[in-house]
């Protein structure tokens, strides 16, 4: 099924859950979005994005395996790395509820992360890397907003700069994982311009912009 498709099946059945009628919400997400558990690392990093394709052979490889393409700086570590929940919602609004990188429409976590309470045999969500990927529906991965840092936070000694609103994207929780910890200028990616975000309207992604 289609990235698309699969968002619309999210706001069918919000829809249903909202109007009150949880067995057609159960049912919907039973038979549109069958359980898929996250892939392993490996193919999980370019199962979507398409955006592995774009990188030098080398590179692509060493991301597959895990390795890191840039050696990492020290940087104090601590609250001073962490971007806020505030600011995080800030970058998400700013951009759309889009990836920077792919375009791809994204789902406000809280919204799956309520869906799997509600339906948790149907879209389970076991709270990975803390939990368990194979536990997790894969619709709680590949729509996840994340923050991305298009210069590496662990390759810059100034905190400040590097949380900054210019530097702080919306991302895809698979594209942002396949970035990892590494600069964009790196990769042949384009950073794309925010999407327009409206006011007032019904996303497609479940949410409500009040």
């Amino acid at each position: 099924m289609e990235e698309l498709d699969k968002l619309t099946v999210v706001v069918e059945v919000c829809e249903l859950i909202s109007a009150g009628n949880m067995d057609a919400a159960r049912e919907t997400a039973r038979q549109s979005l069958p359980f898929e558990p996250i892939p392993n690392r490996a193919k999980r990093i370019n199962r979507k994005s398409g955006l592995a394709q774009s990188l030098p052979p080398t590179a692509k490889r060493d991301v597959a395996i895990g390795k890191e393409l840039q050696p990492k700086q020290s940087l104090a570590s601590g609250s001073k790395r962490r971007v806020s929940e505030k600011k995080k919602l800030q970058v998400w609004q700013r951009d759309g509820f889009r990836c920077r990188y792919t375009k791809q429409r994204l789902v406000f976590p809280q919204t799956l992360e309520l869906l799997s309470l509600l339906l948790p045999e149907e879209l389970p969500y076991d709270n990975p890397p803390h939990g368990k990927y194979a536990l997790t529906h894969v619709i709680m991965y590949e729509p996840w907003p994340a923050i991305d840092h298009v210069k590496a936070i662990s390759r810059s000694y100034d905190s400040v700069l590097a949380n900054s609103p210019d530097n702080l994207v919306t991302a895809s929780a698979p594209v942002n994982s396949e970035k990892s910890s590494n600069d964009l200028d790196i990769f042949r990616w384009p950073l794309l311009p925010p999407s327009h975000y409206r006011t007032g309207t019904v996303l497609p992604d479940g949410t409500f912009n009040i």
